[in-house]
């Protein structure tokens, strides 16, 4: 294949690393801002992607970026995002592919790149010629789709790779990237999805999934658990401390995903009686390959409400 060609939005792209990076994988690239046409609305050169940088503050940002996004969606362009870990993002955009990662670091910025390039190559995108909305041309057009199962399952590998090698503010920054992961897995299948955006409230995202909350009495919370060893004892825990944000809201059906690095396959049975269940990440990718959201949700609170009682259990 050719060499693949990006986009680059961004108010300073030269206060980051990413052009450093791109250069390095040798990824042509040419900064919105350098262009010589509005990209907007006449023809230049094809692109292959498109990389968005929101490397400011929240609301420091131009609109050009957001503009320029939403462009690019238009036009089915494949498009990632690299922003700070835990800024804030416009809501119009909070279902995006993201990266949160410290945008100096050229070795995180690289390894995401990399996953994302050999994507590109890997279903080898046709290049996309814009031209003026008044022209009668046809132009090619280049469409990767929606997320699919193969690249959150890719997303949830990187994630596992990095946790060795995070302590302190960076493995926090790593945590919530497996909230905004399971984030994103959630929205791609059709679910509307609300954050906790500040202090504990027992859970991490609400879930409405039509087709499923309507047969469980209403939003699934969701309670995402990332670490570097995860026992039965501490899910138990967990069960319990969802159960009790469950009652607060009148909520009848709760999830935790979770992801143990020393066992991201295990299974972790659970034997409490609350109305929880608890699986792992690469299960729910597995579960979604055979059947939409909406059944996985049901099947698994058929199966929680089917399974015996452990003695002892409330």
């Amino acid at each position: 294949m050719s060499t693949v060609r990006c986009l680059l939005t961004a108010s300073d792209p030269t206060s980051t690393a990413i052009p450093e990076v791109l250069a390095s994988l040798g990824i042509d690239f040419i900064s919105s801002r350098d262009l010589s046409v509005d990209w907007l609305t006449e023809e230049v050169p094809g692109i292959d992607f498109v990389c968005a940088v929101l490397e400011g503050a929240e609301h420091e940002e131009p609109p050009a970026i957001y503009v320029e996004i939403g462009v690019a969606l238009g036009r089915k362009l494949p498009l990632i995002l690299f922003s700070q870990p835990a800024r804030p993002i416009p809501l119009a955009i909070a279902g995006l592919h993201r990266v949160e990662v410290d945008l100096d670091n050229a070795d995180a910025i690289s390894l995401h790149m990399r996953q994302f390039a050999r994507r590109l190559r890997r279903v080898a995108p046709r290049r996309m010629t814009f031209q003026h909305p008044g022209s009668s041309r046809n132009f090619e057009e280049q469409s990767l789709g929606g997320r699919n199962l193969e690249d959150m399952r890719q997303r949830l590998d990187d994630l596992i790779s990095q946790g060795s090698d995070f302590s302190g503010e960076r493995w926090r920054g790593l945590l919530r990237q497996y909230e905004i992961f399971l984030r994103d897995l959630f929205v791609t299948e059709g679910a509307q999805v609300s954050t906790v955006s500040a202090g504990d409230e027992g859970y991490d995202l609400a879930a409405w999934v039509d087709g499923a909350s309507q047969v469980v009495g209403g939003p699934v919370l969701l309670q995402a658990k990332f670490d570097r060893h995860i026992s039965s004892n501490a899910l138990e825990v967990a069960t319990e401390h969802l159960a009790v944000a469950m009652a607060r809201r009148a909520l009848n059906f709760a999830i935790i995903i979770y992801c143990d690095l020393a066992e991201p396959l295990a299974r972790k049975a659970i034997s409490r009686g609350f109305p929880v269940v608890t699986l792992s990440a690469y299960e729910l990718i597995e579960r979604l390959a055979e059947v939409p959201l909406k059944d996985v949700i049901v099947n698994l609170r058929n199966e929680l409400i089917h399974r015996p009682r452990a003695h002892g259990s409330v």
